[in-house]
C-alpha cells in the first residue's frame, strides 16, 4: 500500500486478531485516530483494527478470575480487580483498576489505573486519571513507565518496557498533547572481558515535548546531568523523538562490556480533543 497525501505512516500488517500495525517505511508503530480512520479502518479503544475478534471468543474468555465491585463495569479480562463506576479494561490481564472511568486498551497487560478518566496504553504502567473535563479517558493524567535492555558493544539500543523488543513495548505519547517528563537512567556494567563488575553511572532528564495532531514531536531538555558514577564511563544515551509519536531511550555502550540499563519515565500528560495543535 502506498502512503496516503498528508501522511507519513501506512499499514504494513494485519495480525490474528485484526491489529493493524503501521510503518514509516523503517520502523513499526501504531496509528492515531485520524490516521486510522484516513485508510479506512475502525479506531477502537485507542487501537486501528481491520476487524473486531468474534464476539463469542470474547465471552468465553470473559472474567475469569475478575472481581468487580461497583456498578457499569466492563470487564473481558483475566486475573484483575475493578473497583468503582464506569471502568473498561477490555483483554487486559493481571490488572487493576479503582475509580471511575478509567480505561485499560485492548492488549495492555500487568497495569495498575487509579483515580478519574486515567487511560493505560502501555503495559506495566502505573496511572493516575485526573479527570480529563469529564471528557475523554487520557486527556490528563500522570504515568509511570519502566524500560530496560543491555549492551556488549557500542552498537545502538533502544530501551522497551519489560526489555522486550517490540513494537506493543515502545513508549508511545498521544497526539494533540503537551507531554511533561522526568527520566531517572541508571547503567550497571555486569562484566564482559573488558568490563569491571559493579561499574556505574546514573543520569537525569527533565523536559517537555509537544505532539501535534500527526504525532509529530518537538522535544525541549531543560535538565540534563549526571547523578553519580564510579567516574568511568559505560557508553552514551539519548532521547529519540524522530518518529511520530514513539518516545525512544537510545544508549550505546562499550565492546566487550556487560551493561544493564534501566530507566524510569514519569510522564505528565495534558491532551486536548477541543482543537489539532
Amino acid at each position: 500500500m502506498e502512503f496516503k497525501k498528508k501522511y507519513k505512516i501506512k499499514p504494513k500488517e494485519i495480525r490474528k486478531n485484526g491489529v493493524i500495525i503501521f510503518t514509516d517505511g523503517t520502523n513499526e508503530m501504531m496509528p492515531n485516530q485520524e490516521t486510522c480512520l484516513a485508510y479506512g479502518y475502525e479506531f477502537q479503544d485507542g487501537i486501528c483494527r481491520a476487524f473486531t475478534p468474534s464476539l463469542v471468543i470474547e465471552k468465553k474468555e470473559r472474567s475469569k478470575g475478575v472481581t468487580q465491585v461497583g456498578s457499569n463495569n466492563v470487564s473481558s479480562s483475566r486475573n484483575s480487580q475493578v473497583i468503582g463506576e464506569s471502568n473498561k479494561i477490555t483483554e487486559s490481564n493481571n490488572s487493576l483498576v479503582s475509580g471511575e472511568a478509567n480505561v485499560i486498551d485492548r492488549g495492555v497487560n500487568n497495569s495498575v489505573v487509579v483515580g478519574k478518566m486515567g487511560r493505560s496504553t502501555h503495559t506495566n504502567e502505573l496511572c493516575i486519571g485526573g479527570g480529563g473535563f469529564n471528557s475523554e479517558a487520557g486527556l490528563l493524567q500522570y504515568s509511570v513507565l519502566q524500560v530496560s535492555g543491555k549492551t556488549t558493544s557500542g552498537s545502538n539500543v533502544d530501551l522497551y518496557i519489560n526489555g522486550d523488543n517490540v513494537i506493543n513495548k515502545e513508549i508511545t505519547l498521544p497526539t494533540n498533547s503537551v507531554i511533561l517528563y522526568e527520566i531517572f537512567l541508571s547503567a550497571l556494567c555486569t562484566g564482559g572481558t573488558r568490563g569491571t563488575a559493579g561499574e556505574y553511572i546514573s543520569y537525569q532528564w527533565i523536559g517537555a515535548v509537544r505532539s501535534d495532531n500527526e504525532g509529530v514531536m518537538t522535544n525541549t531538555i531543560t535538565i540534563n546531568r549526571t547523578l553519580g558514577s564510579d567516574g568511568r564511563g559505560l557508553g552514551s544515551y539519548s532521547i529519540i523523538v524522530t518518529t511520530p509519536t514513539i518516545f525512544r531511550i537510545r544508549v550505546s555502550g562499550q565492546t566487550d562490556v556487560n551493561t544493564q540499563w534501566h530507566a524510569v519515565v514519569k510522564l505528565h500528560i495534558n491532551k486536548t480533543n477541543a482543537v489539532e495543535i
